[in-house]
């Protein structure tokens, strides 16, 4: 009885490892980072100034060929390119 549970739980190990595979081929090495505006390194965030602080607004361009504007944080576009963090940082 035992025995059966154990086979069970490592045929079901397998079919997730498996499933987790079919995962990372789709999405590749990106981690958890989905593949929109806030994620990219040609996304230039807009601002405003409220007294002496600046708050992000929902709103930004993209810096990449043809520079799209009004561009949200969650669309995307052609132009993707992954932000390295530390890089691109100001």
């Amino acid at each position: 009885m035992l025995s059966e549970k154990v086979q069970d739980l490592e045929q079901e190990n397998h079919e997730l490892k498996e499933r987790l595979r079919a995962l990372e081929e789709m999405y590749g090495d990106r981690g958890k980072l989905p593949k929109d505006c806030r994620h990219c390194r040609n996304f230039s965030q807009h601002y405003i100034r409220c007294g002496t602080s600046y708050y992000p607004t929902y709103d930004g361009h993209c810096t990449a060929g043809q520079r799209l504007r009004n561009r949200k944080p969650d669309d995307t576009c052609e132009s993707f390119a992954k932000m390295e963090y530390g890089e691109n940082c100001i």
